[in-house]
């Protein structure tokens, strides 16, 4: 049987195959005809960026931590570190943790408490810590000066020296990094041991001048208990502001003390700094207008 044919259309026309090669895809044959290239993915590159971009926080990192380790095993970046704590702790009003950055020596001379009223009450009078630079670290044999700038918003910038020691592998602070704290300390104390009528305890706060004109603890007692018998029975007192020379080692402060029938009596109180340690040379108390100077003559 011979192949069947469908009808042709008489209308239509087949080129003759010299045409055909003005129609390459429709005439040509198709297992001839390459497939186009796929499309290049973007995925190369993108992988390439975020190679980069590990490799840049890998580099950051490894500096980070060449620095920290730089920081713990040399003396000026271990005091740097500790002072920087310090300070930090201090902008945020976190007075217990600056209070363990100060060496065991400087705690002696100032207790937690102590140090957190008078911060707090440096905060009031003075303005809240709002900045602490640090501007320059130096080495001298076992000790580390630390340059500072501390700023109150109240006061403004001051300018102190920190002194850093390693204490067993931890660097502390040796020595007062606000020149007013100690000699305030020694007032802060004062007035508690008043206050709780230890008497001797108050004593051994006076400078050997005082205790030269008031020989006695038992002396000294007499005449704060013949002011109690004006004023009531003693309450507290409280600094209000403080003059410090140090080149001199004398210190002046002024505030205010309580009784219970008199209340927010000014108060000069002068001290002098002897062999490191703030004692009280002198107070003068207003009572009603009426200055009333211990020692007398002083």
């Amino acid at each position: 049987m011979g192949a069947s044919q469908f009808p042709q259309d008489p209308n239509q026309t087949i080129p003759d195959s010299s045409a055909t090669k003005d129609y390459p895809a429709i005439y040509a044959d198709q297992s001839a005809i390459s497939a186009p290239p796929p499309p290049k993915s973007a995925k190369p590159k993108r992988h390439l960026w975020r190679n980069i971009l590990i490799g840049f926080v890998v580099v950051i990192l490894v500096f980070a931590g060449a620095a920290i380790y730089a920081l713990k095993v040399t003396p000026q970046g271990g005091a740097f570190a500790s002072a920087y704590g310090f300070c930090n702790a201090m902008k945020n009003q976190q007075y217990s943790q600056a209070y363990s950055y100060l060496s065991p020596d400087l705690q002696k001379q100032i207790s937690a408490s102590a140090f957190t009223n008078i911060s707090q009450t440096a905060d009031t009078v003075e303005g809240k810590v709002t900045g602490c630079t640090l501007n320059n670290v130096t080495a001298q044999g076992s000790i580390v000066n630390v340059q500072s700038t501390i700023t109150r918003s109240k006061m403004g910038s001051e300018s102190v020296t920190i002194q850093m020691i390693n204490n067993n592998g931890s660097w502390q602070i040796n020595s007062s990094p606000d020149p007013k704290l100690l000699p305030i300390a020694t007032v802060y104390q004062f007035c508690t041991d008043i206050k709780y009528q230890q008497y001797d305890a108050a004593y051994q706060l006076l400078s050997p001048n005082f205790q030269a004109a008031v020989t006695t603890s038992a002396q000294f007692q007499q005449i704060f208990s013949g002011l109690q018998n004006i004023a009531g029975t003693f309450v507290n007192c409280q600094d209000q502001q403080a003059g410090i020379d140090s080149a001199k080692g004398l210190a002046t402060i002024y505030g205010t003390i309580s009784f219970t029938r008199l209340q927010n009596i000014p108060v000069t109180i002068n001290e002098t700094d002897t062999t490191g340690v703030w004692l009280i040379d002198s107070l003068i108390i207003d009572v009603l207008n009426n200055p009333i100077q211990i020692p007398s003559g002083s």
